[in-house]
Formats: C-alpha cells, structure tokens, sequence
C-alpha cells in the first residue's frame, strides 16, 4: 500500500509541475493552437492606439498591457490623463467561427489633478474584436493582431450619463510596462489642447 502511496504523490507532484508549465509557458506554441488544444492566441505584452469619443470627436492616445496566462488574463490602459483598470476580461467567441473577442470591464480613475477637468472614477465596457492582418503586409506571426471596438462608459459629461467611443489598438511588443502615452489631447479637428 505504501508504494502506491508513493506513485500516486509522484503523479499528483508530477501533474501539479506539468500545470504550473502549461500554463506559464506552453500554451503559447502554436503547434497546440494548431490542434486545438488552445483555443485563443498569445495577446501579452503592449499595445498602442487611440479612442475616439462619439460625443465629441476627440481623439486620446491610449497604451496598453495586456497579461495572460493559459487561465487569465488581464488589461490596463492607460490615456494622458487617466488609467483604466480590467476587474473582468474575458475571451469570447470562437476560432472556428472567426468572431474572436476581448470583453472587458473595467474602471478608469483620473489622474490626482485632473479630477476637476475629468470628473470622477467611473466604470465602462469594451468589446474588442481581434482582426489579423496579412502576413503579405509584413506582420510576423506573434504581431498579426489588431483590436478594434466600442466602449461606452457611466462617465458623467455636463449633466449627461454616458460616453461611448471607438477604441483600435495595435500590438506594438511583448515589453509590459508603456506607462502613459506622451501625446497631448487631440481634438476632433486634430488641435492640441
């Protein structure tokens, strides 16, 4: 009875390695993705693009982390004067059908001195849509992703609850830590303020 003890511990120690390993490090190979075994693509690291207000025009420069894991995933983002923070994100959709999804709910604190001009925290919603670009336009395969879609937010603007937008970001590296982007606002006729 001790030596079956002792190989069901060494199987449970040796399951237990094999997890800690797949979901650090192997389900980023694309031979699993190829089989099946993993469903979603690897979209860690940073990535860089703009919002786009509905209301207004204005256009804000915008970085982004995404972190994941083969169980997790998470997503900041952070505009000149504010930071968005995932406490839900989520793939959704399927390869087979082509309609894969980040959906992300999040909440966007302002910066210490900006509260007067911005307003106060406030939670908002994304659906990003993930949209490979061709490899005939150079994209090597780790950076063949684009996400693109709306958000809409609880953001309170002169008396009216709600904002809503466009938000398209392209990979721009595996680094995780961009930080604010350094670009000052940008209205819709494209002037500084």
């Amino acid at each position: 009875l001790e030596g079956v003890w002792g190989l069901s511990g060494a199987g449970a120690f040796a399951l237990t390695v094999f997890i800690f390993v797949f979901s650090k490090w192997l389900w980023k190979f694309d031979p699993l993705r190829r089989i099946g075994l993993v469903k979603y693509p690897n979209l860690s690291g940073t990535w860089k693009g703009k919002m786009v207000s509905a209301r207004t025009g204005e256009s804000l420069p915008v970085n982004c982390t995404i972190q994941q894991d083969a169980w997790d995933l998470s997503w900041k983002t952070w505009q000149p004067h504010s930071e968005n923070t995932s406490f839900v994100a989520q793939f959704t959709g399927g390869e087979r059908t082509q309609d894969q999804a980040l959906a992300i709910v999040y909440r966007n604190k302002p910066d210490q001195g900006e509260r007067a001009r911005q307003g106060v925290a406030h939670d908002g919603a994304c659906l990003l849509f993930l949209q490979e670009v061709p490899t005939e336009k150079g994209a090597k395969p780790a950076f063949r992703w684009t996400l693109v879609g709306d958000y809409m937010t609880n953001k309170e603007i002169d008396g009216i609850s709600g904002s809503t937008g466009t938000l398209t970001l392209a990979f721009h590296s595996r680094h995780k830590n961009p930080g604010k982007p350094m670009t000052a606002h940008v209205g819709a006729a494209g002037a500084r303020r």
